[in-house]
């Protein structure tokens, strides 16, 4: 089967000086939004260890119960890779299951992230090979 390979550049940005919500973009259109913390500060590396649970923790080791402790209910997510229709925190599980279903082997490596102010952003890798359908 084909291999894949791919870089993608993610940023966060919290609202106000607290984690009360959050929004990350990947790519050009790829949002969500986070509430919680309990309305206390966040510091710059909390903010980039929040930010690399997504490809770390859920896409690389498929651990699907950070979703919910990282995404608030309200999620949504507009990823121009995924299609136009906005996904919901259980969509959002049902894409990385297919995904890792096709890629079982897939690898996020977080290459680099920086927190300045309220914005955090990453930039990872990923690597896997493709074994089942996909798309």
């Amino acid at each position: 089967m084909a291999g894949v390979h791919g870089t993608n550049n993610c940023y966060t940005r919290l609202r106000g000086t607290t984690a009360g919500r959050r929004e990350s973009v990947v790519g050009r259109r790829r949002s969500i939004e986070r509430s919680g913390y309990g309305g206390s500060v966040i510091s710059m590396t909390d903010i980039t260890e929040l930010v690399r649970r997504d490809p770390e923790e859920i896409w690389s080791q498929g651990n699907f119960d950070v979703i919910d402790e990282i995404f608030a209910s309200e999620f949504i997510l507009y990823d121009p890779a995924a299609g136009e229709v906005p996904y919901d925190r259980e969509d959002y599980r049902e894409y990385v299951e297919t995904y890792r279903e096709a890629f079982p082997d897939v690898e996020y490596t977080v290459e680099t992230a920086i927190a300045e102010g309220a914005i955090a952003t990453i930039r990872y890798t990923a690597r896997g090979t493709q074994e089942g359908e996909f798309m």
